[in-house]
């Protein structure tokens, strides 16, 4: 009766889930990602819908796209951008004004930049200074490995063995030393901001608006994640929060983006967002 049972679910999993789950990856593999058109054609919304459907990188002219949605109504991208706006925003501004502020806020900022970049390099040439320093923030000095993480550390077959934190201990060697140090680093620097927010909040009474849980630094194996990226705990603090840092990324880091990306994710950001 269990071997039959067993046998039952052995081929059901197979069927609904195994089978379906596989045709999903192939198609995404071999059809779906040849579609997808170059960043510099469309990367958001602006421009679509595309004229013509792309294959393998390139614009088939003879194969036009239906810029339709079911309904009959006309797909326009930057309409739907606009309407999203307001979400991601919490205020009215249209694209078009979010555009005109981020030239303005360039024109206050780029300034700043060029006289960090003449400070850092000692050149007073401004053309010269900002190469220079360009080739500081792409040095290895910048990221927590020292050298190049072995190609046998990043390709498909490390994706699969480094899965797990005992794989990536043991396949993928040069890759977690280094991402060792930026845990280390991580937490150096959430330990250093979190006093920094003691005038900021209540941290007792009836108007307690901070959370009392503590953060655990974890590594995201998923070889797609480019970024760090936060999961909170819930009201009552019953489990640790987690902060993720990205170990497949090509170099480890930046050093330099730490303590801002740290704020973010972890106090005074989403960690204070959502946790209250």
């Amino acid at each position: 009766m269990l071997e039959r049972m067993s046998a039952k679910l052995s081929r059901n999993t197979r069927d609904v889930l195994g089978e379906p789950l596989q045709q999903m990856l192939n198609y995404v593999e071999n059809e779906h990602i040849r579609h997808c058109v170059p960043s510099t054609v469309s990367s958001g919304l602006a421009n679509l819908p595309l004229k013509y459907v792309w294959f393998d990188g390139k614009e088939n002219k003879s194969w036009p796209t239906d810029p339709t949605l079911p309904t009959g109504e006309p797909l326009n991208g930057s309409q739907a951008y606009s309407k999203i706006m307001s979400y991601f925003t919490t205020n009215a501004m249209t694209p078009m004004e979010v555009h005109e502020l981020g030239k303005k806020q360039l024109a206050i900022l780029y300034p700043m930049v060029i006289e960090v970049a003449r400070e850092v390099t000692g050149q007073s040439d401004n053309d010269t200074a900002i190469a220079q320093f360009r080739d500081i923030l792409n040095s290895s000095a910048s990221y927590f490995n020292a050298e190049p993480i072995p190609k046998n550390e990043s390709d498909k077959d490390a994706h699969r063995k480094c899965s797990d934190i005992e794989g990536a201990k043991k396949y993928c060697p040069k890759r977690w030393a280094a991402f060792q140090l930026w845990m280390a680093e991580s937490r150096k620097v959430m330990s250093l901001l979190s006093p920094k927010t003691i005038p900021m909040f209540y941290f007792t009474g009836d108007k307690a608006t901070t959370p009392i849980c503590p953060i655990d630094m974890r590594p995201n194996l998923n070889p797609s994640s480019g970024a760090q990226s936060y999961s909170n705990s819930n009201k009552d603090c019953t489990k640790s929060a987690r902060y993720f840092l990205p170990f497949f990324l090509e170099n480890l880091g930046p050093r330099f983006s730490e303590w801002s990306v740290n704020a973010h994710e972890a106090r005074p950001g989403h960690h204070t967002q959502v946790n209250v």
